[in-house]
């Protein structure tokens, strides 16, 4: 069950940085729910790293997570502690990513962009679903 939940989460993972993707590809300002600037934030200096887009690491971080969770349901043999805990250090980096991009967003570019503060909810979810799935 936790599996599905964490599948779920990483599949909405992968729509949300879709839709930034095309959005952020768009000439029209992005809209945000939070009725502040996403294009502040996503077109900001902290919006790559090594000189790639940070949506690529989204895009690669839900994947993996994705595909991962799902070969657990289709091959039994990946049920061992050295696979799930992988899984969870992947997970708290992410995690950690996200809250350092999150203060950035709070100390530094001082606005707010509610479509990457849902990619930050989304990790956290999934560090806590991964934490669980082992017995932390």
């Amino acid at each position: 069950m936790i599996d599905t939940i964490i599948i779920i989460l990483a599949a909405l993972g992968v729509l949300l940085c879709y839709q930034i993707y095309t959005k952020k590809k768009s000439p029209k300002p992005m809209v945000c729910p939070l009725k502040a600037d996403c294009s502040t934030v996503l077109k900001s200096d902290f919006s790559t790293l090594f000189g790639i887009d940070l949506i690529w690491y989204g895009f690669a971080y839900y994947s993996v997570i994705a595909l991962s969770y799902t070969s657990t349901l289709i091959v039994p043999e990946l049920h061992v502690p050295l696979f799930y805990n992988s899984l969870v250090a992947i997970s708290a980096g992410a995690f950690l990513f996200s809250m350092y991009l999150t203060a950035i967003q709070a100390f530094k570019i001082k606005s707010w962009c509610s479509w990457c503060l849902t990619s930050a909810l989304l990790s956290t979810l999934i560090l806590i679903c991964s934490l669980i799935k082992i017995g932390l």
